[in-house]
């Protein structure tokens, strides 16, 4: 193992893939997050929040066998059960509808649900974080794709508050490679390999594949045609004329999904892109399934689609649709943005050497936070250490309490060429 510079230890004082978030990227979380938070509240999503440890036989219920295998595992003291740190949210927002909200919904009311929480999974690889930051909505009881058209509507809308540029949404429809796969018959192992193929658009390697397993040559033809049918929304009026009857339902409704967003939001419209042999999460998600991609960032900075088999495994028969956004990743994506965060707020600061203005400081830091305003004290050298540790610190408001005989207080402001001294009192 690599030795660090942590002082007094022969390791890395973190975990791979874990971080500390210092003030300035802490600060660009939290207004990133009231940014987000405020749009999904405008369109009506409540909050809620689940809590970081479960019964592991109750969580995993709602989670793929890939994702069980990732859960954080430990034994309950007293009661001996096997409990778990929370890998995925989305499976607690339908253990908790199914408990304490389906009453609601068999009422005929949606429930529009939002959730801040980190996530704590067992890495798969190297660069895998152990830990996810997570923003996400969940829209139950409404299965008309319309209500997918409102997730990406708003999705849109929220990335768009927050100034980034470039998203390119990604959409597909779980329901036609499922159509597909059903009616081939594969063996499971058979089926993984096929949909990897698929996945690297590899046609000739899909061909072969299913030469081999011995599927008819039309049947084989079809898969190797989902290679292709990627690009613009008008893939979907392209597919109907390929792909056989058995994907004309699920078609249909990605189509109708489409048309609402053009209709509510041309510009969100215009970032679409359709893409039918996009076959991950196939065992998880019933219908449209969606990844938000942002420039110079590997990972997509939201992941989201429909899983309306999801609360039956926690006893409840109920549609639901909904999205997570990455907050790890959208930090990078918005990583030009530093400068638009700048914090507000006045420093008081005191000479070091004079200590009876400590008392006077404190009434004027205070008068200010009266007042709305965000200020504290801070002990400096001189009058350009304290503005040298504003410029540091990003502030762009300096309060100087200098001794004499009456004390006074000097304000100065950061403007483009320099400190400027605006004002001054006597205490």
């Amino acid at each position: 193992m690599a030795a660090s510079n942590f002082p007094g230890r022969g390791f890395a004082p973190l975990p791979t893939g874990s971080r500390d978030l210092l003030p300035d990227a802490c600060r660009r979380r939290e207004q990133l997050l009231h940014t987000l938070v405020t749009t999904f509240d405008r369109w009506g999503y409540e909050p809620v929040q689940t809590p970081a440890v479960e019964y592991f036989d109750v969580l995993g219920r709602g989670l793929a066998p890939s994702e069980r295998e990732r859960c954080v595992r430990f034994i309950e003291s007293g009661s001996g059960e096997v409990v778990s740190l929370r890998p995925d949210v989305t499976p607690q927002i339908a253990r908790m509808v199914a408990q304490r909200g389906g009453h609601r919904v068999d009422e005929g009311k949606v429930l529009r649900l939002r959730y801040a929480a980190d996530v704590i999974r067992i890495p798969r690889a190297r660069h895998d974080h152990p830990e996810v930051h997570q923003l996400g909505v969940e829209l139950v009881g409404d299965a008309h794709p319309t209500a997918d058209a409102e997730l990406l509507v708003m999705c849109h809308e929220a990335l768009a508050a927050i100034g980034l540029d470039g998203a390119q949404f990604d959409v597909t429809h779980a329901g036609v490679g499922r159509a597909l796969f059903a009616q081939a018959g594969l063996e499971p192992t058979d089926e993984d390999g096929l949909r990897a193929a698929i996945e690297r658009k590899d046609a000739v390697a899909v061909e072969h594949m299913l030469t081999t397993l011995g599927v008819e040559k039309n049947l084989a033809d079809t898969f190797k045609s989902i290679c292709e049918l990627y690009g613009p929304p008008e893939v979907v009026v392209r597919a109907r004329e390929i792909l056989p009857a058995s994907t004309h339902r699920a078609l249909h409704d990605l189509g109708q999904t489409l048309q609402a967003v053009a209709s509510q939001a041309p510009a969100c419209h215009a970032r679409l892109s359709v893409d039918l042999g996009e076959l991950r999460g196939f065992d998880y998600y019933t219908g449209m399934r969606l990844r938000v991609w942002a420039p110079k960032v590997p990972g997509p900075v939201v992941r989201g689609g429909r899983y309306d088999t999801l609360l039956r495994h926690y006893g409840h028969d109920c549609p639901a649709s909904g999205f997570a956004i990455d907050l790890d990743q959208l930090d990078a994506a918005c990583d030009q943005q530093v400068e638009q965060l700048r914090p507000h707020g006045v420093m008081v600061t005191v000479p070091r050497e004079a200590e009876a203005l400590r008392t006077p400081a404190q009434s004027q830091a205070r008068a200010l936070r009266d007042v709305g305003v965000r200020a504290w004290v801070q002990v400096v050298t001189d009058l350009d250490h304290a503005q040298r540790l504003a410029d540091t610190m990003k502030i762009g408001e300096v309060c100087h309490l200098s001794p004499g005989q009456p004390a006074t207080c000097s304000h100065y402001v950061r403007g483009a060429l320099g400190w400027v001294r605006s004002k001054s009192e006597r205490l």
